[in-house]
């Protein structure tokens, strides 16, 4: 399977619905690149049956464009637009007469269902997916991204894939990352909050067991600092403090519900330390567990006896 790097311009033909672009790029290829350097920002409206990875820069002051969202652009920005999705972008305020444009074009069947269905590639799906609508990286993703997408016309072959899907990769698990359209707001949302959720869920089902946060940063396939980032920024608690919640609720319900004691609950909740439970369970209850327990009695033999 080839590549197709290329440096020269792509050619544009009018349409009723604005400008159609036809992206060089053979069948037989995974992917063309382009760099450029414009005088002046002004890439009209278009659009292509192509994914396209936009690296721009020096183009602070402009104006992006993509389906009905308009934003100003920042100094360094790169935007993932999907197939058939209308973009382009505007002088505005820029003043730079050097501004960059380094743009990668891959087709949009490159990657089957079949093979994003499986586990390590799920997140390109979901990148894929939401890039319909257009998507813009945070600034640590654009100062990654950024060498690795200039240095793809120095690879050929196999080696200019694999890094071609290492910068997939790494888009995929972007631990920040807008949806451009205003009414997509919410998607954006519940995208984080999936990757949230399915940490959760290991947690509720493994609350018993030893978890470490190279784990769970697996599972939501970011590194152990963008993920304790992330998790802090979407639930407002660090990991450890939701760790600790929900194995906290749990010793409180067998507290509660069974007459085994202290110690044995802590241990079967996740707690390896007696006195580091009780110190938890007081922070969070604003009693001991053995003054829980009696409380608890208490007012069920109250509501028996009412």
């Amino acid at each position: 399977m080839n590549c197709w790097i290329a440096n020269n311009l792509l050619p544009l033909v009018m349409h009723p619905v604005g400008l159609k672009e036809f992206v060089l790029l053979p069948e037989s290829d995974c992917f063309a690149l382009k760099s450029r350097t414009l005088s002046q920002l002004d890439i009209p409206l278009h659009y292509h049956s192509e994914y396209e990875l936009n690296l721009l820069e020096n183009g602070c002051g402009g104006r992006r464009i993509v389906s009905h969202h308009f934003e100003e652009t920042t100094d360094a920005e790169l935007v993932l637009i999907g197939p058939d999705l209308k973009h382009g972008w505007q002088g505005y305020r820029c003043r730079s007469q050097d501004v960059t444009e380094t743009c990668l074009h891959f087709h949009s069947n490159l990657f089957s269902k079949d093979f994003l269905r499986r586990h390590p590639v799920k997140n390109i799906q979901t990148l894929l997916s939401y890039a319909s609508k257009g998507l813009c990286f945070t600034h640590d993703t654009v100062e990654e991204i950024a060498p690795l997408l200039k240095s793809l016309n120095t690879k050929s072959g196999f080696e200019s894939l694999l890094l071609f899907l290492q910068i997939v990769h790494i888009l995929s698990i972007s631990p920040m990352v807008t949806i451009l359209p205003v009414e997509a707001k919410k998607e954006t949302t519940r995208w984080h909050e999936d990757r949230v959720e399915k940490v959760l869920d290991y947690v509720r089902l493994n609350f018993a067991d030893p978890i470490s946060l190279k784990q769970v940063a697996g599972i939501a396939n970011m590194t152990e600092v963008s993920f304790s980032r992330f998790f802090k920024q979407r639930t407002g608690k660090t990991f450890v403090e939701c760790v600790n919640e929900i194995r906290i609720d749990h010793a409180s319900k067998m507290l509660a519900d069974t007459t085994n004691n202290v110690a044995e609950i802590a241990f079967s909740t996740g707690f390896n330390n007696i006195s580091n439970f009780n110190r938890i369970f007081k922070t969070k209850k604003n009693l001991t567990p053995t003054q829980f327990r009696e409380v608890f009695s208490a007012n069920n033999l109250y509501r028996m006896c009412s």
